[in-house]
């Protein structure tokens, strides 16, 4: 056997990169986004709808406002905004007139202290019109159901068509056809820090938002289009994430949003971290999605035909949906020459 010679640079090149990252992980010092403080910070909290779909009739917040500590009470009515979305414009910072899910954003409060604006917030007085709510996608696109969106007629917010060949030529070709509905469910991220976000706003720097984010400059656009700010006046600082698996792609837009806002009606920094019950409720989890296949095959294995419907429960609002809806209907025949394709995908 053959030894081959060590090479010292190399492994001591490898234990120093280790140890800058994973030895202040394990000892606890680690600084993490959830753990940033700035001086004069403020602490944001987040009003949330307890009904699944409901109209909103009036909302008080001389309570909140009275509370000693309360810098800023926000809510939809009260400001300008402007819808936003990943893919699809279909969601505002605060709801106006209407909730679509439980934990929907009615209103955003900053105060001295975490404690002063979870009062506040509760503080603030909502009087709802509960409405017809819809809790399955394949319900939703029935005739009839409750309809969550004006602009979305049919609660159907994206859809595609892909076509390649002949689909009926290659099921005419097949020995065998068959079909079947696979699903998959909702999976929430669950990353042990949950999501915080620091919007400090100056004239110097414009917007600066601390927070753990695995696709920053996009979020960055997404924000200065949102906030009606140029993209060189916002600034994102990732420090350490505590655990992202895709959840942090975009992470919870909303939360980066009102924290921005909360800070520049305030004039100073914003925090707002979100408990584990929120990250539950108000996260962005994977989609479900229902998968109806048929496939036709040839004796020998060969693949005819296949034809797909796609559908993808973006819930309330769309979010990465569409994107996850384009990436599924893209890669039906990535791994296998399959001439004759159909898939629809919404």
């Amino acid at each position: 056997m053959k030894v081959l010679p060590v090479d010292e640079a190399a492994v001591s090149a490898a234990e120093n990169f280790q140890s800058a990252e994973v030895w202040d992980k394990v000892s606890g010092k680690t600084v993490y986004g959830i753990d940033l403080r700035l001086p004069g910070m403020l602490a944001g909290k987040i009003l949330r709808s307890p009904h699944a779909h409901a109209r909103i009739k009036s909302i008080d917040i001389t309570g909140a406002l009275k509370l000693p500590g309360v810098r800023a009470v926000l809510t939809g009515a009260d400001m300008k905004q402007k819808p936003y979305g990943i893919v699809v414009k279909d969601e505002l910072p605060l709801a106006v007139d209407t909730v679509r899910y439980i934990g929907d954003e009615v209103a955003a409060v900053a105060a001295v202290d975490e404690e002063t604006a979870r009062r506040a917030v509760e503080a603030i007085r909502v009087d709802y019109e509960p409405l017809a709510a819809v809790l399955d996608p394949e319900e939703a696109l029935q005739p009839g159901a409750p309809q969550l969106h004006g602009d979305f007629p049919g609660n159907l917010a994206w859809e595609r068509l892909l076509e390649r060949g002949d689909v009926a030529k290659g099921f005419a070709e097949a020995d065998v056809v068959v079909e079947e509905t696979f699903t998959t469910r909702a999976i929430n991220h669950a990353y042990l820090e949950p999501t915080s976000c620091i919007a400090s706003v100056d004239s110097y720097r414009g917007l600066t938002l601390y927070t753990a984010l695995q696709s920053p400059h996009i979020v960055r656009n997404l924000l200065a289009e949102t906030l009606d700010l140029p993209p060189s006046r916002v600034r994102i600082v990732g420090p350490a994430m505590g655990g992202g698996f895709g959840g942090r792609v975009f992470g919870n837009l909303k939360v980066y949003l009102l924290s921005a806002l909360l800070a520049m009606h305030a004039g100073a920094p914003v925090k707002i971290r979100l408990t584990r019950e929120e990250e539950f409720i108000a996260g962005r989890p994977m989609v479900p999605v229902v998968f109806k296949v048929k496939m036709g095959v040839r004796r020998d294995g060969t693949i005819t035909a296949r034809e797909s419907d796609i559908l993808v429960d973006n819930g309330a609002y769309s979010a990465q949906g569409p994107w996850v809806a384009k990436t599924i209907s893209e890669r039906n025949d990535s791994l296998y020459r399959i001439p004759n394709i159909r898939t629809r995908a919404r």
